[in-house]
This record gives structure tokens, sequence and C-alpha cells, in this order.
């Protein structure tokens, strides 16, 4: 990617379309040719490059191309914010947006025998074997593909990740990208910590780019492996045994106090108690809270009681767990799910969210949410019209509610993301069961400077150039309510 300020852009455009000063002066009919040359010399301030800006592309004699001027935009853009949080807009875009992304093997030499293996093949001839993994740093995508296809090969593998985010808020949303592959793993925990803002150092022991196993196989031979990384594309590989695990898992230990755990884990259960705790758990984030959420179809609670209720009851039923949950529970879960309904639609915050036209189609011809959860049935059709037209009346009339659809269905990450402002960022599988059983887990980052960072995104780049206006929303919303009524 080019990244031009308002006034290098403007300079070559004009150097490249042998346009001088006095040639521009006279196409945009400006007095003097003072006013671009104290642009271009960096001397002028931000509305005069919005004034030029504007000038430029109503302007019919000027034969710049639609990039020409998409560049232009995008170099005015980074002279208002600078090209530090640019690049950190972008990472954020990426992080969104589902992008085609290469990866480059890492490879690694052994220093006992000078042999170079790629680290994808290294850490695929662990697939046969019980694995505890500890990583520090190494938030490279390359290292992320490689764990993610053992932990599919090798579910009893253990990985526990310690990692730095630094003040550097590009390569700091780049890592969460990286990483989040890695997150919803059953094996995979996580811990974060931040460089201080005085600039004091942050401990030693998280300095390194290092990868250190013990590794059981199949006839209980104990092998053990320590990777030093340099960079993302070569490092080495020592096998002196399996202590160095245990050396760095006591040294990183100490520091779990200072970190921040990046994925929520729960019990392994399914017990109704463990289900309220979990959406007791939403219900406090939510409360009195601006929320900015990312997801295909709409939210569990954005239904009502009734409804939900009944979904529940009967899914139990189904289930053959009816009689196991008591009267009191039901009514406690009914309590909770209240109260976050209540709360999405009267608080005095926003509530923004982006979804697919594609995503909110299969719930209205479904009755099944992206993440529904598995013990309720799907909603009925006469109760998907009651959704729809509830979520239809606060588009229209609820000022702290919106509801917006992405332009392009197919841009949409494989994830859904929930922003609790002052809390964190919570990441979730987008096709989530929420079966703790079977691992549901979540990613929280709690980072002040990435939560600040994702909600600028959302409520400015994400809100302005990636979704479709509000009447077009509210006549989809429309469509699909006539569609499903026409089924009754």
């Amino acid at each position: 990617m080019n990244i031009e300020n308002f006034e290098q852009c403007l300079a070559r455009l004009m150097k490249e379309y042998k346009i001088s000063y006095s040639e521009l002066t006279s196409i945009l009919n400006y007095k003097s040719k003072n006013t671009l040359h104290r642009v271009v010399t960096g001397e002028s301030g931000y509305k005069s490059r919005v004034k030029i800006f504007n000038d430029i592309i109503s302007n019919d004699n000027l034969k710049f191309s639609k990039e020409d001027l998409e560049d232009l935009e995008q170099a005015l853009l980074i002279s208002k914010i600078g090209t530090g949080k640019f690049e950190a807009m972008e990472e954020m875009r990426n992080l969104l947006r589902r992008k085609e992304k290469t990866t480059e093997d890492i490879y690694i030499t052994d220093i006992q025998t000078n042999k170079i293996i790629s680290l994808d093949t290294f850490i695929d001839s662990l697939k046969n074997s019980v694995n505890d993994i500890l990583i520090i740093n190494c938030c490279w995508s390359a290292v992320s593909n490689s764990m993610t296809k053992l932990m599919d090969a090798s579910p009893k593998t253990n990985i526990t990740q310690y990692m730095v985010l630094t003040s550097k808020m590009a390569k700091t949303v780049s890592t969460i990208g990286n990483i989040l592959p890695m997150v919803h793993y059953k094996g995979y925990m996580g811990y974060s910590s931040t460089t201080k803002d005085n600039g004091d150092p942050f401990p030693s022991a998280l300095r390194y780019n290092l990868i250190a196993i013990r590794s059981k196989e199949e006839n209980g031979k104990m092998s053990g492996y320590q990777i030093i990384l340099h960079n993302e594309n070569e490092g080495y590989i020592t096998t002196e045994g399996y202590n160095l695990f245990d050396y760095w898992d006591e040294i990183t230990k100490k520091e779990v106090d200072n970190m921040l755990q990046i994925k929520t884990s729960y019990p392994h259960s399914d017990t109704a108690d463990e289900y309220l705790k979990f959406t007791e758990m939403y219900s406090k984030m939510e409360f009195n809270n601006a929320i900015y959420t990312y997801k295909p179809d709409i939210c569990f609670n954005y239904i009502n009681t009734q409804i939900t209720k009944a979904a529940f009851i009967d899914g139990i039923t189904g289930l053959g767990a009816g009689g196991l949950i008591s009267e009191k529970l039901i009514k406690k879960l009914e309590e909770v799910h209240e109260k976050r309904y209540t709360n999405i639609f009267t608080k005095k915050k926003v509530t923004q969210h982006v979804c697919t036209a594609k995503g909110l189609k299969n719930f209205a011809e479904t009755g099944i949410l992206s993440d529904h959860f598995f013990a309720m049935r799907p909603y009925t059709l006469k109760e998907r019209i009651e959704i729809f037209k509830n979520i239809l009346d606060q588009e229209e009339n609820n000022p702290h509610f919106n509801i917006h659809l992405l332009k392009d269905d197919n841009g949409f990450i494989e994830m859904e993301a929930i922003c609790f402002e002052n809390i964190g960022v919570d990441f979730t599988s987008m096709n989530t069961d929420y079966k703790l059983t079977e691992g549901h887990t979540e990613a929280i980052v709690r980072q002040k400077e990435f939560l600040e960072l994702y909600i600028e995104y959302f409520t400015g780049e994400l809100l302005r150039k990636d979704v479709r206006p509000s009447n077009e929303t509210i006549a989809f919303l429309k469509q699909l309510i006539a569609q499903m009524e026409k089924s009754l």
C-alpha cells in the first residue's frame, strides 16, 4: 500500500499528469497559485486541504482517474489522523473484513545438525504426540496456522501463549488478528501484557520470540524442543530435553498476575446453573453500556422474553432434560433475560449493530441464529415475524438503536465481535452453539488503546464506507417481514 499524506499525493498527481501550479490554479479558479503551493509544501492547515480536495473532485476539467481520487481521499485522511493511526485503522479493517492472506512459512535451523526445516513441517511431526507448548510472543500468522493444524490433528495439545501488546496499534491489531484462529480451541490459553505509558520495559521473560515444547510420544518417550525465532521468516531449534519447557513455564507463570487473560473459558459443564452464570456475565457487561456489534444476524438479547422462554422450554424438553431443570432456575433465567432485553432497547447509550442481508435472510427463513444456543429449538415463523417487527420498530423509532447492513455480504469474517465500551471487545466463533462441554470459549481484548481504536474505526470508517443507507436497511426489513407473512 502506498501511504502518502495529502500534499505528497497531490504533488505526485500533478507530476504524473504534468500539471503546473499555474495550470491547476486556473482550472480551480483560484486567484493565486500560493494557495496550492502552501498545501503542497505542508504550510497550510487541514481545512485548506479539505477545500482543495472538494474543489478537485467536483471539477470536470481534471482528468484524474477514480483510483487517483480515491488515493487523494485516503491521503486527506492520513493528513488528518497521521500515518500511525491510519495503519492501525487499516489493520482493524483487515481484522473485521475477510481478506485473502498469503502466509510464508518460517524456516528453522537445527543447531545440532545444521539442517533446515520449515516450522510447519516440524510442528506437523508432533501430531501423534501429546504436547504441551509454551509460546512467548511469536504472534505471526505462520505460527498460528501451524498450531491450529496441530490442535486439529492432536486435540490433547495444550498451548499457552504470553504476548506483549505495544503502544504501536497497527502492530497490536495485527497481533490480535493473527492469534484469533487459535483462541477458540479448547487447548489454547493466552495472556497479554501492555508496555507502560512511562516507557518502563516489560519483563525480560517476554522479550523473546520463543516456542518451548514438551512432547510425549505414543511409546511414552518424552522429548523437548526450544525454538527461537529471529523474525517472521527464520529461527533455530534445539533439542536439549523437556526440562527447557519447565524452565520457561516457571519464569512466565511469575508474570501472569500482571497480565490480562485474553481468553474467557468456562467449566466444561452443560448444567443450567453454568448457563445462568454465563448469561449473568453478559448482562453485567451490557448494562447501561454503549455496544458496538459485528455479527451476521441479530443478537439473542434482541428477542423478547416470552419468545425466548418458549423456545428454551421446548428445546430442553426435546433434549429430554425438561424435568431436570427446576421452575426456580427457569424463573431466574427468565428474569436475567428480561433485564438484558429491556436494557438493550431502553438504555440511553447507543447500540450500533452491523450485520449482513444474507445473515438476516437466513434467520428469517430458518429461525436459527448463526450462534444458536444448542438447547433452544428454532424460532417459529410467527415468532420470527414478531422479532423482525420489533427490530424494524427499534430501527425506525429508537434513536439509541441502529442496525446496519454491510454493502458486501461476502466480506464478513467467520467471527462475531461485540464491543462493550470501557470493558473490552469480545470475539466469538460465528457458528458456536455455546456448548460448554465442547469447549466454547471467547476472546476478550481489554487493552484500552485497542478498545478505543475499535470504536473509532466502527463509528467512523465502517459506518461511513461499508454499510448501506438506513432507508435501504428499513426497506430490506420490511421486505423480509412481508415474505414471512406471505408464508403464514
